[in-house]
């Protein structure tokens, strides 16, 4: 089977169907083919690198907002943490003594940072 011509095509997940912008019909490549588990392995590592990227812009926005609302922590001291940990979920993690080792932040403001994250949380 020869395929030429194709500048875009699609694979739909439950058939594991191709389709093309230049046929309504789908090609069907047989499930053992190795043509078709190159497409499937190249459609799965987009969809997990897509996923990814957005879970990580969404946990950073996420941890930008809720660190705002501590008293006592800035721009600069989020980036700060954003830098040393990445995700909320790294900070919330964190002892006291690993978030204080922070640039700009003390043990009093790290308590303070650990506190809050717990009780709200």
């Amino acid at each position: 089977m020869r395929v030429e011509g194709i500048e875009l095509v699609s694979l739909a997940k439950r058939e594991e169907e191709i389709f093309t912008l230049y046929s309504d019909e789908s090609v069907k490549i047989p499930h053992r083919d190795y043509s078709l588990k190159m497409l499937q392995r190249i459609r799965d590592e987009a969809h997990r690198f897509a996923i990814t990227y957005f879970r990580n812009i969404h946990s950073k926005n996420n941890l930008t907002s809720v660190l705002s609302e501590i008293d006592g922590v800035g721009k600069v001291k989020r980036i700060a943490l954003m830098l040393k940990f990445g995700t909320l979920d790294k900070i919330i993690g964190a002892s006291v003594e690993e978030i204080a080792k922070t640039e700009g932040i003390g043990e009093k403001l790290a308590v303070k940072i650990k506190n809050y994250l717990e009780e709200n949380l």
